[in-house]
């Protein structure tokens, strides 16, 4: 809501599209931008991502960016642009996507994070993990569309700096 108002504020014709519009709470309902609400709710990450690719494509006329402001959104995104997308992607940098567990981060696995660091540190019981490795499977392979977005907008430099690390660019 801040980005858009400020956006909106300058001059700029500002559409928010919100993903999840159950999440909706706490917000005027006059505001200075359009919203518009598109509901992805899929409990698959891979119909997920390809959800919100499909969202972004279908509001890719008349829109100028794109700008993620959830890292769960990341692959989506890499994916829109995978698949051909022609707007620009950028996306926040506000918590850590390949991340399963913060608690664990140690100031430098990230360097080093994989599908089994990923697996073993996710928060849920053994028998959870062991059947959720497929889903962490994708995950692996759902970051290298992330590392497509365009641009990349770190909250501070500490967070700048692990992502440099961990592969992007800085």
């Amino acid at each position: 809501n801040l980005y858009a108002s400020e956006l909106a504020r300058r001059g700029h014709e500002v559409k928010a599209i919100t993903l999840f519009p159950e999440r909706n709470t706490g917000i005027s309902t006059k505001l200075p931008y359009e919203v518009i609400e598109e509901n992805v709710f899929v409990r698959n990450p891979a119909g997920l991502d390809l959800l919100i690719a499909g969202v972004l494509k279908k509001h890719e006329d008349g829109t100028d960016l794109f700008h993620l402001h959830d890292c769960g959104l990341a692959a989506g995104g890499g994916l829109y642009r995978k698949l051909g997308g022609t707007k620009p992607v950028s996306q926040d940098l506000n918590g850590y996507f390949f991340c399963t567990n913060y608690s664990l981060m140690n100031g430098s696995c990230h360097r080093s994070c994989n599908i089994a660091w990923r697996i073993l540190h996710a928060k849920e019981n053994l028998a959870t993990k062991i059947f959720s490795s497929p889903i962490r499977a994708y995950q692996d392979a759902g970051l290298r569309f992330a590392r497509l977005i365009d641009s990349f907008v770190a909250v501070s430099p500490f967070v700048q700096r692990v992502y440099s690390e961990w592969g992007l660019p800085a």
